[in-house]
């Protein structure tokens, strides 16, 4: 059995669609829990009514308190051998869940993750979404983080957790829930979890979801540098929350390192002044910050995970904005100063101009 999680919330214009393509799924043996979290609108009443017509789905009201804590609360209700999360303004493809199943039973992984394409409202295309496609497997904790830095936190497999098929004992077992504190980052804390329990991951071709862009999408109101910056703080201290409640020695102490590779993912496009501005901005950048000492220890890492052509600005980058807020040593001044004279020799952006690429 497969438990379909979907969090609603003033759903009631997409909530139908959205049922309509789990209920649909050529593989039936589902468990459909529908968590309305506080609706103004009748979203709990249309969940209710389609409930009568199918009894695989269980309704759920409660108060308001965001997308992490409806989950959190579905999960508590999982009697499914697997989970599979999905929005309620999102769409699952024909067939999609058969086929991840199968390559879980196929492949015996503890983690199947699918691709996704991007929609319109009103119906119109707007793009895919192609991921890294094969196998990973485990047997170290060391093996998990190499494929936390290379293939997860660069966006190489998706943040997002409805084109995932998970195992609902390693979640249970494990005490994996989502953080009720975020609102952009909760999908990939979750993902990060779960992977420190995961002993082989399969990725596959099939385009499992479609992403629906609403006009009052969340993830629009939630994307200025400052927000982002905010949420991915949030995200990775409730990761090393959770390091720490399991003792994961591992996964300690790389932990900077993850930090700073997440943190880069979210500087795309922008100047460290930028940066060091939405920074300033977020009443959690103590947290970050402390991590610098610690990433600068394991530096040859991380320049192992970039591409060799801009490698050294990137780490130029990070130690820019962390300086401005610890204070420059005498022999970061030196470096600087020397590395953006010899840049505007060979008439490239100084480093405070330079914005990072990818």
């Amino acid at each position: 059995m497969v438990s379909v999680i979907i969090p609603a919330y003033n759903a009631g214009k997409n909530i139908e669609r959205c049922l309509d393509s789990i209920c649909s799924q050529a593989y039936e043996d589902l468990q459909i829990i529908v968590i309305d979290d506080g609706s103004q609108d009748d979203t709990y009443n249309i969940i209710k009514k389609i409930s009568l017509g199918d009894s695989r789905i269980i309704p759920v009201h409660k108060d308001n308190g965001g997308v992490s804590s409806a989950r959190n609360v579905a999960l508590d209700m999982v009697t499914g051998e697997y989970v599979f999360f999905l929005d309620a303004d999102d769409v699952v493809e024909k067939d999609a869940i058969r086929i991840m199943v199968d390559a879980m039973h196929e492949t015996k992984s503890d983690w199947v993750s699918a691709q996704y394409s991007r929609w319109k409202e009103n119906g119109d295309k707007l793009s895919n979404f192609d991921f890294t496609v094969g196998n990973s497997f485990f047997s170290s904790d060391n093996e998990r983080i190499e494929f936390a830095l290379n293939e997860l936190l660069p966006y190489r497999v998706g943040y997002e957790v409805w084109s995932k098929l998970y195992k609902s004992d390693i979640i249970r077992d494990n005490g994996i829930i989502f953080p009720e504190n975020c609102k952009r980052g909760e999908d990939l804390a979750f993902n990060l979890k779960y992977l420190m329990h995961a002993e082989k991951i399969t990725c596959i071709a099939l385009r499992a979801i479609r992403y629906i862009i609403t006009e009052n999408s969340a993830m629009g109101q939630l994307n200025t540098l400052s927000v982002r910056i905010s949420e991915n703080i949030k995200l990775l201290e409730d990761v090393y929350h959770y390091i720490e409640l399991t003792n994961n020695t591992a996964f300690a102490k790389k932990f900077s390192l993850m930090c700073f590779k997440l943190m880069e993912q979210t500087y795309v496009g922008y100047t460290p002044n930028d940066v060091i501005k939405a920074l300033k901005q977020s009443e959690d950048s103590s947290f970050f910050i402390e991590r610098f000492d610690d990433f600068l220890c394991g530096k040859d890492e991380y320049l192992l995970t970039c591409n060799k052509d801009i490698r050294d600005i990137k780490l130029k980058y990070h130690m820019f904005i962390i300086w401005n807020f610890k204070g420059f040593p005498l022999f970061g001044r030196i470096m600087l100063t020397t590395y953006n004279f010899y840049r505007s020799l060979r008439h490239r952006p100084v480093l405070q101009k330079w914005k990072m690429p990818y």
